[in-house]
């Protein structure tokens, strides 16, 4: 009909709060995401509803820090104790990771190799960025569209992000899911060509 719209989805009008969520899934392993709120004082209520065993640090901005860097590190080696063998840490374009010498040094400490790609390759080279992410955020943004259409007067917060999280981590969170990106890559098995 002329003059008419269907309207398909629900959104709300601020821009919202900045959260950063990483992941670390291997061939074997997914462990709990690392989450890393904006702001300065951490409250009880971020962490509600979060996915069992989430690790929560604040930051001024919202994204990662060189010093959120070494603590993603070291939660990578506390929740592997049992592996001593060598590890391949693919990380992202982001100079932050691999930027200071004391990350370096507790990356070569540890076995941990890191390699970072190059920036706007990740969603063809960067395993995660093939299933696990994409799926990820399909499903958190369901989870969003629902709650926006169950609570239209309300804005998401950091209050809400634990359950909403919750309910994507639950759906596309598999160490099947990192498997099929390590495939999709060619890394495990390895295939360069």
């Amino acid at each position: 009909m002329k003059g008419k719209r269907n309207v398909m989805s629900v959104t709300a009008k601020e821009r919202g709060e900045i959260v950063t969520a990483l992941a670390l899934v291997s061939a074997t392993v997914l462990l709990p995401p690392f989450v890393i709120p904006k702001g300065k004082n951490m409250k009880q209520e971020f962490r509600d509803n979060l996915p069992p065993g989430s690790v929560i640090f604040m930051s001024d901005s919202g994204y990662i820090t060189i010093e959120l860097s070494r603590k993603f590190l070291e939660h990578f080696v506390t929740d592997k104790p049992q592996v001593k063998k060598t590890n391949l840490l693919v990380l992202d374009g982001h100079s932050i990771h691999v930027s200071d010498p004391d990350i370096l040094q507790f990356a070569v400490d540890n076995n941990i190799i890191m390699i970072s790609i190059l920036h706007h390759t990740s969603h063809y080279i960067q395993p995660l960025d093939r299933t696990f992410f994409r799926s990820l955020n399909m499903h958190y943004c369901g989870a969003c569209n629902s709650w926006i259409k169950q609570n239209p007067t309300r804005s998401i917060t950091k209050l809400q992000f634990g359950m909403l999280l919750s309910q994507a981590w639950g759906k596309a969170c598999s160490v099947e899911n990192g498997v099929r990106g390590f495939r999709a890559c060619g890394l495990v098995p390895f295939n360069p060509g």
